[in-house]
C-alpha cells in the first residue's frame, strides 16, 4: 500500500519502472493468499497504482478485478456464534438439528471488514482512473456493489456510496475525454447535456441507491457521505446530473433539515 501511495504521489515518470513491476508481481502473489491482511494490502496497492498506470493495467486488470470482486462477495470473516442447548431426555419427537444449538450472533473479524472496504474503494479508483478497462465488466461490478450496498457494517455502505460516484466520473471521462470537470453551465434548462451513458448510469444506478440510503440507513456518517457525494456530483457534472431528480432531492433535504429523516 505504501509503495502504491508513494508511486501515486511522485508520478509514473519519477518512480522507477522496475519497482512498479516488482511490487506489482508481489501484490499479485499476495492476492492469491487467504490472509485478510495480505489481501487488503495488495488491494490497496492496486487502488493507488491505478492512478498512474491507468489503461496500462490492461494485462492484469481481469486478474485484479476477479480478486477484488471476490473480496467484495466474501463472507469468510464471519463465523456464527452457537449457543449449545441443554440436553433433554431422549424423545422420539426430538429434532436432532435443534439439539445442535441456537444461533445467537456472528463473530466478525475486523481484518475481514478492512479487506472488504479496501476492495470497494479499489473498485472506485479503478473505475475512475481505468474506466476503459472496467466498462466491459461494468454490469458485473454494479451487481456486486448492489449486493453489498446495504451491508450490515457501515464502513462498507460508506465506501459503496463513494465508489458509485467515482465510476460515474470515470464513465464521463471515457466518453468525453475530459480528465477534470465536465464543462457544464449554470441554470435550467440544461445547457450542456451529459453523455447519455452517464445519465443512464446515474439514473438507473446511483440515484436509486442514494435515495434508498436516505430512506433506510440509520448511520449518520453514511448519510453525510451520501450528501458529500451529491455535492461532488453537482460540482463535476453540473445541473445535467440532478435536473430530473431535483424535486425528490429537495424533499430529502427538507426532511433532513426538519430532523424527520430515518437516521
Amino acid at each position: 500500500m505504501c509503495v502504491g501511495q508513494l508511486a501515486s504521489a511522485v508520478g509514473k515518470e519519477r518512480f522507477p519502472q522496475d519497482c512498479i513491476e516488482v511490487f506489482t508481481k508481489y501484490a499479485l502473489e499476495l492476492l492469491a493468499m487467504d490472509k485478510f491482511e495480505q489481501r487488503e494490502a495488495a488491494i490497496a496497492y492496486f487502488a493507488e497504482i491505478a492512478r498512474i498506470l491507468k489503461n496500462e493495467m490492461a494485462p492484469i486488470i481481469n486478474v485484479v478485478l476477479d480478486e477484488i470482486l471476490k473480496s467484495c462477495k466474501s463472507e469468510a470473516g464471519m463465523k456464527p456464534e452457537i449457543e449449545q442447548r441443554k440436553k433433554e431426555a431422549f424423545s422420539l419427537d426430538s429434532d436432532s438439528e435443534e439439539d445442535e444449538g441456537e444461533l445467537v450472533g456472528m463473530d466478525v473479524d475486523t481484518n475481514f471488514i478492512d479487506e472488504k472496504a479496501a476492495a470497494v474503494h479499489a473498485l472506485g479508483n479503478i473505475g475512475l482512473f481505468c474506466s476503459g478497462l472496467i466498462l466491459p465488466r461494468l454490469t458485473e461490478v454494479v451487481q456486486v456493489l448492489a449486493e453489498i450496498g446495504d451491508y450490515f457494517h457501515e464502513n462498507i455502505r460508506y465506501h459503496v456510496c463513494q465508489t458509485y460516484l467515482q465510476i460515474g466520473v470515470g464513465i464521463m471521462r471515457h466518453f468525453t475525454g475530459f480528465d477534470e470537470k465536465f464543462p457544464w453551465e449554470k441554470g435550467l434548462p440544461v445547457k450542456v447535456a451529459l453523455p447519455s451513458q452517464v445519465n443512464e448510469y446515474l439514473d438507473q444506478v446511483v440515484f436509486p441507491h442514494y435515495f434508498n440510503i436516505f430512506e433506510t440507513d440509520d448511520n449518520k456518517e453514511v448519510i453525510e457521505k451520501t450528501l458529500e457525494c451529491l455535492r461532488e456530483m453537482c460540482e463535476v457534472f453540473g445541473p445535467g446530473a440532478v435536473a430530473s431528480h431535483s424535486d425528490k432531492l429537495v424533499e430529502v433535504l427538507l426532511t433532513l433539515l426538519d430532523k424527520k429523516a430515518f437516521c
